[in-house]
């Protein structure tokens, strides 16, 4: 028996203004099976959760530098 799927999530590459991220809602609305799309506004903790990321990016990525690959 396959699990059955009640939504899915969409990630955007970059934060968009209304206005483009309008075209995009619009598109999404138009595929069959769609019910509803709503827009997710960025706030103080997606900006955070990002630097965090980044930062811990740039740790791995230094250490790597410095360290070596090891295989």
């Amino acid at each position: 028996m396959s699990d059955r799927t009640h939504s899915l999530v969409v990630a955007l590459e970059k934060d968009m203004h209304d206005d483009d991220v309008l075209v995009l809602s619009d598109a999404i609305r138009t595929l069959r099976g769609v019910l509803a799309v709503a827009n997710i506004v960025s706030d103080i903790n997606s900006y955070m959760a990002g630097e965090r990321a980044r930062r811990k990016l740039q740790e791995v990525l230094m250490k790597l530098v410095k360290e070596g690959w090891d295989e």
